[in-house]
C-alpha cells in the first residue's frame, strides 16, 4: 500500500507539473500577443518609419533567399514595390469613390418606375449616338 500511495502521488506531481509548464508556456505566448496588438502601427503612418520597416524586413528576405540559394531583391526594387503600394494607397480612396457612386446609381436604378427606367435607358442610347455623331465629325 504504501508503494502504491507513493507512485499515485508522483504521478500527480508529475501531472501538475506538465500543467505548470503548459501553462507557462501560453503566458508567455499570450503576452507576446498582447505586446504587438498594443504597439501601435505607426509605420503606416510615418514614411520614413515605413521605409525603415521596408529595409529590415528586405534584409531578412534577403537572408532567407541566400539560405535557399535563390537571387536576392536589390534595394532599388524594393524602393519601386514600396512607391508602387503607396500609389495603390493613393488611388484607394478615389476607386472607393467611383465604387460608392455606382452602388448609389444602381441603387437609383432599381428604385426607378419601369417607365423612367426605359427613358433613362432611351436617353443613355441618344446620348452615345450624339457621341458617335461627334466624334464621326
Amino acid at each position: 500500500m504504501d508503494l502504491s500511495f507513493f507512485l499515485v502521488v508522483l504521478l500527480v506531481v508529475a501531472v501538475l507539473a506538465i500543467l505548470l509548464v503548459l501553462l507557462s508556456r501560453g503566458r508567455a505566448a499570450t503576452e507576446m500577443l498582447d505586446e504587438q496588438l498594443a504597439t501601435p502601427p505607426a509605420a503606416e503612418d510615418d514614411p520614413e518609419l515605413r521605409a525603415e520597416d521596408t529595409a529590415q524586413m528586405l534584409e531578412a528576405d534577403n537572408r532567407n533567399r541566400a539560405k535557399h540559394g535563390e537571387a536576392q531583391i536589390s534595394a532599388t526594387e524594393a524602393d519601386v514595390q514600396v512607391k508602387r503600394e503607396e500609389a495603390e494607397a493613393e488611388e484607394l480612396p478615389e476607386r472607393e469613390a467611383q465604387y460608392a457612386e455606382q452602388l448609389d446609381e444602381s441603387l437609383a436604378r432599381d428604385n426607378m418606375d419601369p417607365n423612367e427606367a426605359e427613358r433613362s435607358v432611351d436617353e443613355g442610347a441618344r446620348q452615345a449616338a450624339e457621341e458617335r455623331l461627334r466624334s464621326d465629325r
